[in-house]
């Protein structure tokens, strides 16, 4: 799990923006961002500058982009 701000957490996963990279994007049960890859590999982003609607909002913006966003908490 990495610590980092909205704005570092859109500039890491803006490379990324694509479905041929990212399976889904979600929020985990404790409000911690999870990316899937479809490599496998998952990465988790504690995101600690903003309200919990500020990072729905992002991930909204993300799915607009065509990404898989699950609304559910996931597991």
């Amino acid at each position: 799990m990495r610590t980092c701000s909205l704005d570092d957490f859109i500039q890491e996963l803006t490379p990324w923006l694509s479905r041929d990279y990212i399976r889904e994007v979600y929020l985990d049960e404790k409000g911690d961002v999870v990316v899937m890859f479809l490599d496998g590999v998952r990465n988790g982003y504690h995101i600690d500058n903003c309200t919990q609607a500020e990072v729905k909002a992002a991930l909204s913006d993300l799915k607009d982009r065509g990404l898989a966003v699950r609304e559910e908490p996931g597991v």
